[in-house]
């Protein structure tokens, strides 16, 4: 189909030969978790507790973090503090501050 604004030379799609690398080696520990402390527990953390140990968990589970601002970013951190476990232990907690007024337009930035 031809666009009647643009020469047929400019519609066409061709795409990128590429490739994309991503190394994390820097976010490993120095040394691996003991076999005990990287022992699974049957638990929606046993992935991270395989890299870093049960003892790092634990530490990401008693955190108590203040958080200044719930909007887009605010959100996307609340999601990921969740799904790694940070402030999740029985001492944990994430308090959450936001000056801002809930608006419809500001909606489609909240967590889903």
């Amino acid at each position: 189909m031809n666009c009647p604004h643009q020469p047929p030379s400019l519609i066409r799609y061709t795409p990128i030969q590429q490739f994309l690398h991503l190394q994390s080696f820097a976010a490993l520990p120095d040394t691996a978790p003991s076999a005990e402390d990287a022992a699974p527990l049957g638990c929606r953390y046993d992935d991270m507790i395989a890299v870093y140990g049960r003892a790092f968990q634990e530490r990401l589970g008693e955190l108590r973090v203040f958080m200044v601002g719930c909007g887009a970013l605010g959100c996307e951190f609340m999601k990921n503090f969740a799904l790694l476990g940070v402030c999740c232990g029985p001492t944990g907690s994430l308090v959450v501050t936001d000056n801002d007024r809930i608006e419809v337009s500001n909606l489609n930035r909240q967590v889903r």
